[in-house]
């Protein structure tokens, strides 16, 4: 049964409920599903570990309310306040549960479960309830504090709960951040999502970088995050692992030493100028630091006074006559120092205090038993980004350590923080380590049930939140689903009509937070990461839309172009979803065939495409750009830009290249006319019925009825995928036709 607590007749419908959460209380959780998060709470272990679920086991009312509402639990050393939009079945009835309906001032009453004494206020239809009287007399709406309220409003809905700090908050800070990013001056608001599970958590949030002495997040002011090569050096022994990225070291090296009042460095002969991440290594006392550089030589050209020590596994040890070089130059991050021994191995200059441990460091890197290639690191990696400005490790032993509690087994703790346009991005995870499948396997994740057959290929899309993929899917019904990459369906939205090729993200507010784009036969969406249209989207049109939507960014600052394709005709908007002026483009004599396409060659843009017989290529303002001096009998494949020519094949299985004066030539390929082309920048892929060609080389398929090739990039290597629709399997190759072990996969 449920209690209806009382009505007020002053609601007030733009009230939200958490404009009645006080000033001077600095931690405000909000929770999304209260029974979810009370069940996940208790049971987790890391909860458990650091005692967090008894200070809500303490707060006994939470037991007894059953919101549909989001709650806000705001709480200061012993005070706790909640508040919630109230509703007639807002609190259960049980023996337990006493409550005092007695006038009172303000018509405020008593609540006692067991020993625990609570007070509840209805103010405007929201629920209020604290252990303090006295704070209940005075509450009232606050409409000023527009920090909060915004912080609240970027939260993710889909997180089982998420936490405020209005200020420095030292115990949670030592579980989330590195205890060397902030001191004790550091009051920068800050908002994480978090997702809680048997064995650890998850956790995302945006923390803005504004100017302050004690934020050294600005250490990375205007640099760009780099992958974390470090993780391929550090042994996956490791016990802590920190690696720092930036694309110029000089600015990197500015900010730091402005942080820190120290004098900026000539990077005159200094090698760090070569780097783009340095990385610290330790594992119990052993400690050591890598530099990735993009090149070795020079940078050890400008080590002086190294003397040859002696050669291990064929890698040269040095001595170095200065061996405090590390010493404070990267505080408050990393620390050396004594740096006295130093060696290359591929792109990375270590130092270290003990060469026994630069010898351990060499031995795990030719054996590949490093941090990357470790199974605590490959099971959460999917819940990290490949770059980032700052990447943190801590085993089980060292995290126990900080947070004086027992984290025996929870070795699968990384952090990331990535600082991109004034802001950063933080993410990470808290988990027991869970050993994964035998390795080089392939196992299939999840499969999710939908509503209807799909109609649309399953298609990977960013989450802007954590850096992860999540995959958009369409069905019969033309309902779209957002499933995350543990099989949630997040959202699911109803569409006009089949989409056309492929989604388009974009950044239309300039702001790191993405949108899906995409056009069906009659429309034009833009929709937000929450399922929902972006105003003034959709576009309705009369005349049929005949091709995918196509996104041209030509500057690489969001100013956003979309072209929709109608027959013989295309129209451009920007991204309010006005139509561009000074466009002018003249409709062409026959249906345009493929997508229009945006190149850039040198410094001049070109939107290319094909209609029946011709390929077209415009300018920005939709007028001739190239006169293409010659016919094409397309074979139906799209235009890509190889070796700086624009290129397709023809009906009688040639590649027909076009250069940027319009002259057109073709070579001989072999194929037939029922052919696919790909290609990159500068590796051409074909299929030929069963025969497969990646550049040179070819290889035979068994009989079947194939899908395009598709062309990946993944650690700077080039692969190939193709899909036997017969069969429903999944082929996998590399640049040099080999396949990949344990494919082909169902799919």
């Amino acid at each position: 049964m449920s209690l209806l607590i009382g009505c007020n007749s002053d609601f007030k419908s733009s009230d939200k409920s958490y404009q009645y959460i006080p000033k001077g209380f600095n931690t405000i959780i909000k929770i999304n599903s209260l029974n979810e998060f009370i069940s996940q709470a208790r049971n987790n272990e890391v909860f458990k570990a650091l005692k967090l679920n008894d200070s809500f086991d303490s707060i006994k009312i939470l037991n007894y309310l059953n919101s549909k509402q989001d709650i806000f639990l705001a709480v200061n050393d012993n005070k706790y306040i909640i508040v919630t939009q109230n509703d007639s079945t807002l609190m259960n009835e049980d023996s337990k549960l006493q409550i005092d309906w007695s006038e009172s001032k303000n018509k405020i009453h008593k609540v006692a479960v067991d020993t625990s004494i609570s007070f509840i206020r209805i103010i405007n239809s929201v629920f209020v309830a604290s252990n303090d009287e006295a704070l209940l007399n005075t509450i009232k709406k606050d409409i000023e504090a527009r920090d909060l309220y915004q912080l609240i409003e970027t939260t993710n809905p889909t997180s089982v709960a998420s936490v405020i700090y209005l200020d420095h908050s030292p115990e949670f800070d030592k579980l989330i951040y590195p205890n060397l990013l902030f001191d004790s001056g550091y009051k920068q608001p800050k908002v994480f999502d978090l997702d809680l599970i048997e064995h650890g958590f998850s956790y995302s949030g945006v923390i803005s970088s504004k100017d302050d002495i004690h934020n050294f997040l600005l250490s990375f002011k205007n640099t760009l995050p780099q992958k974390n090569f470090g993780l391929s050096i550090a042994p996956a022994t490791a016990s802590e692992f920190v690696s720092l990225t930036f694309n110029d070291y000089s600015i990197f090296n500015h900010n730091i030493s402005q942080l820190t009042k120290r004098n900026v460095d000539s990077l005159q002969t200094n090698f760090l100028k070569y780097a783009n991440e340095v990385s610290y290594i330790s594992t119990d006392s052993k400690k050591a630091i890598s530099v990735h550089v993009l090149d070795t030589n020079l940078a050890l050209d400008y080590i002086e006074n190294k003397s040859f020590k002696e050669s291990y596994r064929n890698i040269d040890i040095y001595t170095l006559a200065q061996n405090n070089f590390f010493k404070s130059r990267l505080l408050p991050f990393i620390d050396l120092e004594f740096s006295e021994f130093l060696t290359v191995y591929d792109d990375f200059v270590i130092v270290s205090h003990s060469i026994d441990y630069l010898k351990e460091i060499i031995s795990s890197a030719q054996s590949g038993n490093t941090l990357i290639n470790s199974d605590l690191y490959q099971s959460v990696k999917n819940n990290l980004t490949q770059e980032s400005s700052l990447l943190q490790y801590k085993n089980s032993k060292v995290l126990s350590e900080i947070l004086n509690a027992d984290l025996k087994d929870f070795d699968s703790n990384f952090l990331q923080l990535t600082h991109e346009n004034g802001h950063a991005l933080i993410n990470g995870v808290v988990q027991k380590y869970k050993k994964p499948a035998a390795p080089n396997s392939v196992k299939e994740v999840f499969a999710t049930p939908l509503d209807n057959d799909i109609i649309f290929s399953p298609q990977f899309v960013k989450n802007h939140i954590n850096g992860t993929n999540e995959i958009v899917v369409q069905d019969l019904d033309n309902t779209l689903y957002l499933i995350s990459n543990s099989g949630k369906v997040l959202w699911k939205k109803q569409i006009n009509g089949k989409i056309l090729g492929t989604i388009e993200q974009v950044d239309m507010y300039k702001n790191g937070r993405l949108q899906l784009a995409f056009t069906t036969s009659h429309r034009l969406y833009i929709i937000d990461r929450n399922g929902k249209d972006v105003s003034p989207f959709p576009l309705k049109f009369k005349d049929e839309v005949t091709q995918p939507l196509s996104v041209f960014d030509y500057d690489n600052n969001w100013n956003y172009r979309l072209m929709v394709t109608q027959g013989k005709n295309v129209l451009l908007y920007n991204i309010k979803g006005q139509t561009v002026t000074g466009f002018t483009f003249s409709a062409t004599d026959s249906a345009i065939i493929t997508r229009p396409k945006h190149f850039r060659i040198g410094n001049k843009d070109y939107i290319v495409f094909l209609t029946e017989k011709r390929m077209k290529i415009i300018d920005r303002r939709g007028r001739t750009r190239i006169n293409v001096k010659a016919p094409i009998e397309s074979s139906g494949n799209n235009i890509y830009l190889y070796k700086n020519k624009f290129v397709t094949s023809n009906t009688i299985g040639q590649l027909v290249q076009v250069d940027t004066k319009g002259n057109v030539t073709y070579n001989k390929l072999n194929l037939s006319d029922s052919h696919d082309l790909v290609t990159t920048s500068k590796t051409l892929v074909t299929l030929n019925g069963n025969k497969l060609k990646i550049k040179s080389k070819t290889i035979d398929l068994d009989y079947g009825q194939y899908t395009q090739p598709k062309i990946f990039y993944l650690n700077d290597k080039i692969y190939v995928a193709i899909t036997d629709l017969q069969t429903n399997k999944v082929y996998l190759f590399d640049s040099q036709t080999k396949p990949i072990p344990n494919f082909p996969v169902y799919g």
